[in-house]
């Protein structure tokens, strides 16, 4: 079933209370669970190392009206 996920990108930060901080939050629109863990897989190949980032994506809720 396709569906909007709402990704959370962490970057390592020793600063912090948790040893990370938010670093990006991105909407995926039109995505299956499977697409969005391939998605993730592509992203610490290319662009957001696994030892820097942590990234997780929960589904996102839509807010539908009804017309009676």
């Amino acid at each position: 079933m396709k569906q909007d996920y709402t990704m959370y990108i962490y970057k390592t930060d020793r600063r912090t209370k948790t040893s990370e901080r938010l670093y990006s939050t991105t909407v995926w629109t039109g995505r299956d669970e499977a697409g969005m863990q391939r998605e993730v897989e592509e992203l610490h190949l290319h662009h957001y190392p696994r030892s820097q980032f942590r990234m997780e994506y929960i589904a996102s809720m839509k807010t539908v009206s009804v017309d009676n």
